[in-house]
Order: structure tokens, then sequence, then C-alpha cells
């Protein structure tokens, strides 16, 4: 309701689906595992989904994380459904069921792509799912949010319309605590996401649990550059970052501050990374995260 006030007019909520085991009756579960070839349980969950959205009437739908949750629908149990790709789609259809169907709200499908073998897998289901009024949220870079990871060039062909989510703040380079930004980066990236005939828009992520905003900081420029770049497609780099120092500080400050900013992404790179490696955990210095390394 708050958000609508301040006239944002798509409110949405963010879930992470499945829940903990516990969180579902046993009479579904079968060797351990939830039975998605019971009837019961579809009726059960969809119940389950319009209690909650009961709860929540303002809002304007639901973004749903399908990775990097408490259980996978895919480790579930299922004679029907052979394929990890099949189970999810069964899942993202059930949800449509009541989110998009029942309630005309929107769905979003927010994935995080870790290796090569869960990007087919959600590619392929992408391509199971029959309900066709769904959006997609992919991030700019594969896996996380690094700065020196490639485009994510397999967006092209998800068949559903796409938005890329971008991490301003910087949560694995600097985290909004120093002057963590990379409007080239950003510039870059969405410039070639921009021809792409899926995709949409953009999302942008300003903060990490309400104390890295780069909102009224220089890293605010991450997101000017997006803003900017995004209804002027001919505007230059050096245009967009003159601009931004003209109206948050000064127009002759212009010469001093855009020196400035053109040292700073080398610093933090000399800083949050080695030799294209991030050597940082969540933006806390660790030399020793292994996931570094393996990923």
């Amino acid at each position: 309701q708050h958000a609508h006030k301040a006239g944002i007019s798509e409110v949405l909520v963010w879930d992470h689906a499945l829940y903990n085991l516990s969180y579902y009756p046993e009479r579904f579960k079968k060797n351990g595992q939830i039975n998605l070839d019971d009837p019961g349980f579809w009726g059960w969950f969809k119940d389950d989904y319009r209690k909650m959205l009961d709860k929540i009437p303002a809002i304007n739908g639901i973004v749903l994380t399908l990775t990097e949750t408490r259980n996978r629908v895919e480790d579930q149990y299922s004679e029907k459904w052979k394929t990890p790709a099949g189970k999810m789609a069964a899942f993202v259809d059930s949800v449509a069921a009541v989110v998009v169907t029942e309630r005309g709200m929107k769905l979003y499908l927010r994935r995080l792509t870790s290796d090569i073998t869960e990007r087919d897998k959600l590619s392929e289901c992408f391509r199971l799912i029959t309900c066709r009024e769904i959006t997609v949220m992919e991030k700019e870079a594969p896996h996380e949010f690094i700065i020196t990871h490639p485009v994510s060039d397999w967006i092209q062909h998800i068949p559903f319309p796409v938005i890329i989510e971008f991490d301003c703040a910087h949560e694995w380079n600097g985290q909004g605590s120093v002057a963590s930004f990379f409007p080239e980066t950003h510039y870059e990236r969405w410039k070639y996401y921009q021809k792409l005939p899926n995709v949409i828009g953009f999302s942008i992520r300003t903060d990490r649990f309400g104390k890295t905003s780069i909102l009224n900081g220089p890293a605010e420029i991450n997101l000017f550059t997006l803003h900017e770049a995004s209804p002027n497609p001919a505007a230059t780099l050096d245009e967009i970052t003159e601009k931004y120092i003209s109206e948050k500080y000064d127009s002759a400050s212009v010469p001093f501050f855009k020196e400035a900013f053109k040292l700073a992404p080398e610093i933090i790179l000399s800083s949050y990374y080695t030799l294209g490696l991030n050597t940082t955990n969540h933006s806390n210095l660790d030399f020793d995260d292994r996931s570094t390394y393996t990923r």
C-alpha cells in the first residue's frame, strides 16, 4: 500500500519455493519426499497459495525464484515427470494457475544459473511450461554479479519476455561500502542486452540488507547510467558521466571528478579481484573462499 501511494504502479512480492519439507503435510510425502504424483498435493498447494495471496491483496504479482530454495522441486518424488525440467514446469504451471489464471496477477520467474547443467535444465523447463503469460528475470552475468564474468549469451533463446537484473549495489564488488561503481560495465552490458528482441527491460538492485545503499553516493552512477542509456541509445558513456557529475555536484567539478571516476574501477578491481577472480565473499576479503576458484 505504501508503494502504491508513492506512485509505484506494479508492486511484487518475492517468493522462494519449495519451503522446508516440514511445511508440507506428511500425507503428501513418499520416501521422505513430496509425492508430486498425488493430485491431492497440488490441490493443497494451490489452496495454500490462495490463502497467502488473500493476506496481501494489494500486490500485483509474484517474483518466483526457481533456484536457491530450501528444497528443490526437481528433487521430489515422481513417476509421472521423469526429468528435473518436467517437475519444475509442472510446479510453475501450478503456481501460474492461481497467480495468473485465477487472480490475473503477474508472474515473474527468477533464476540463478550456477553452471551449464543448471542452465540447460532451466532452459528445458521454460520450453515445457504451458502458461505463456510469464516473464523471466535473468542476471546480468552467469552465476553471480561478477564484474569479470561475460554476458549471459543464452538469454536470447529464452521463450519468454526477459528482464535483466542488474546489481548496482555490487554485492561482490564492494557492496556500496566503498565507491563501488562500474558505469562502463553496466553501460556495455545493457548495450548488448538492448539488442535482444526478447529483452523488455531491466531491474536494479540498489541495496543489500539496508546497509549498503548506493543512493546519494558516488556509486549511484551505476543506476544513473542505465537510466540514461535506456531511453537514449545514442548517449555515450562520457556524456552520461558528465551529466551525472553536473547534476549531482556541479558542472565546474566535471574535469576533476571525471578523472577520479575513471581511476575508480581499476582501484576496486585491484582490491576485490586478483587475476580476474573475485577474492571476496559478499564483499569481505576472503582469499580462501573455495567457490572463488571452483566456480
